[in-house]
C-alpha cells in the first residue's frame, strides 16, 4: 500500500511544471552571486535538493527547495540592507537574531553566530556554582603563564575588559530572564571570578571593571552600539594598565578631555548595514593618524598561516621608549592605538584565529619569546576568561 503522501510519476511531472510557471514572475528578479550571497548571509547557501527525494519525500524535497530558494531568489543585497536599516531604526526591530536592543537602544551581542539563544550573555555572567572552579582554573592558567613567560626573562601582564553585559546588566533587552540578568550583576561583585584573579595577582592583572563603572554613563561612554570598549571606556583601561605595567614613577597623561566623534559601529557587520555611533574620542588624537609599518601584518600572516589581525605602531613623540607587545582578542585590537600614545614602538596581535596548540606555539616562539620586548600584556574580555583562552594559551606554551 502506498504511502498517502507518495507522488505518482504523471503527478511529479505536473508540479514540476507548475514550478515552472510559479517561477516566470521572478525572471526579472536578480539570482544573487553564490559566493556573495554567501558572504552576506555568513553562512553556506541551502543546496538544491537531489531531484530523487521529489517521489520519495516529497515533504522534505519542497522544505529543501524553499530554503534554496530564499537563498538565491529575491530582492537584491542593496535592497536588502535598506529593509534591514529601515527595521532597525523605524521599527526598532534588530534584523538579526543575535544582536538585540535593549533599554535606550543599547545593543547586546546575545551569541557569536546567527541564532537566537544567549550562550554569549550566559558565558560572561556565569552562575555562582560554577565561580569556585573559575577561581582554581584561571589562576592556574595565570600562574603557568608567568612561568613559562619568565623563564624567558619576560614579565607578563593582563588586561580584562568588562563586556556590556557585565557593566551595563540593567540595560539588557526585556527578553533576558531576570536570573540571569542577576548572573550578570553579580558577575561584577568583589568575590566574582575576575576580582577574585585580579586580587591573587595584583601587580600583574587588571580588571578594568572598577576603572569604567564611575564613568559609565556617562553619553557615548563605552559605545552603546558597539560590542567592544572603544574610544574613552578603552583609554581608560589602558591608562590603569600602563601604572601598573610602569610602576617605576615615570609619570604617564591622565586623560580627562575627551571630545565625541562620529564612528561607525562595530555591529555593522552583524546588522547587514552601516550603523553610525558616536564615541567620546581624546581630544586632539586620532587613532588612525598613528604611524603603523604595513608590512608586519603580512609577514606574521605568513608565519602563522591565517589572516590574523596585526599592527605595528612607532610613535616617536612618546615618553617611553620601551617596546611593548599585545597579545589580544578583538578587544585589544580597540585599545591597541592607546598604549601606541604612550610607548614608541607598539606590535599587536589578535589570536582569535588560532585554534590549535602547534599555531600558538609558532606564535610565542617566533613572535614573542625572541623579539625583544620590554613588555607583554595579554588583553581580554570576562566572556574570553571563562571561556577558558588563557588555558589555550597555556596549551601552545608547555
Amino acid at each position: 500500500m502506498q504511502s498517502e503522501t507518495e507522488i505518482q510519476p504523471i503527478a511529479g511531472l505536473l508540479i514540476l511544471v507548475l514550478i515552472v510557471c510559479l517561477l516566470i514572475p521572478t525572471g526579472r528578479i536578480p539570482m544573487g552571486d553564490d559566493a556573495n550571497r554567501a558572504v552576506y548571509h555568513r553562512r553556506s547557501l541551502a543546496s538544491f535538493p537531489n531531484p530523487t527525494e521529489l517521489r520519495a519525500e516529497p515533504e522534505v524535497y519542497f522544505r529543501a527547495l524553499q530554503k534554496w530558494y530564499a537563498d538565491r531568489v529575491g530582492f537584491s543585497i542593496r535592497s536588502s540592507l535598506i529593509r534591514r536599516s529601515v527595521s532597525f531604526h523605524l521599527f526598532k526591530d534588530s534584523p538579526v537574531p543575535n544582536v538585540q536592543i535593549g533599554k535606550t537602544g543599547m545593543l547586546f551581542l546575545t551569541a557569536h553566530g546567527p541564532v537566537s539563544d544567549r550562550l554569549s550573555i550566559e558565558h560572561s555572567c556565569p552562575a555562582t556554582d560554577r565561580w569556585p572552579s573559575l577561581y582554581e582554573k584561571t589562576q592556574a592558567d595565570w600562574r603557568r603563564i608567568q612561568t613559562q613567560f619568565r623563564a624567558k626573562e619576560l614579565d607578563p601582564y593582563l588586561l580584562i575588559f568588562p563586556s556590556k553585559k557585565v557593566l551595563y546588566p540593567d540595560y539588557l533587552p526585556r527578553s533576558v530572564p531576570i536570573g540571569l540578568r542577576e548572573r550578570c550583576e553579580k558577575t561584577a561583585g568583589r568575590d566574582a571570578p575576575i576580582a577574585h584573579l585580579a586580587r591573587a595577582f595584583p601587580n600583574h592583572v587588571l580588571d578594568a571593571y572598577p576603572v569604567l563603572y564611575p564613568h559609565k554613563d556617562k553619553p557615548h561612554f563605552y559605545p552603546p552600539e558597539n560590542f567592544h570598549a572603544d574610544g574613552e571606556a578603552a583609554a581608560r583601561g589602558v591608562e590603569a594598565m600602563i601604572s601598573l605595567v610602569t610602576a617605576d614613577g615615570t609619570p604617564y597623561e591622565t586623560t580627562e578631555h575627551f571630545s565625541v566623534r562620529e564612528s561607525k559601529s562595530d555591529l555593522s557587520y552583524l546588522l547587514g548595514f552601516s550603523l553610525a555611533n558616536q564615541i567620546r574620542q581624546i581630544v586632539r588624537f586620532d587613532p588612525a593618524e598613528l604611524n603603523t609599518i604595513a608590512a608586519y601584518e603580512a609577514a606574521v600572516q605568513k608565519i602563522l598561516g591565517e589572516p590574523v589581525w596585526a599592527k605595528r605602531y612607532q610613535n616617536e613623540a612618546a615618553l617611553r621608549d620601551k617596546k611593548v607587545m599585545l597579545i589580544t582578542n578583538s578587544f585589544g585590537i580597540r585599545a591597541a592605538p592607546y598604549f601606541a600614545r604612550h610607548f614608541k614602538h607598539v606590535d599587536a596581535v589578535s589570536t582569535n584565529r588560532l585554534t590549535e596548540p602547534e599555531q600558538h606555539d609558532v606564535f610565542f616562539r617566533q613572535l614573542v619569546f625572541d623579539a625583544g620586548y620590554d613588555h607583554v600584556v595579554f588583553i581580554l574580555h570576562d566572556e574570553s576568561v571563562f571561556k577558558r583562552r588563557l588555558g589555550k594559551f597555556v596549551s601552545g606554551l608547555e
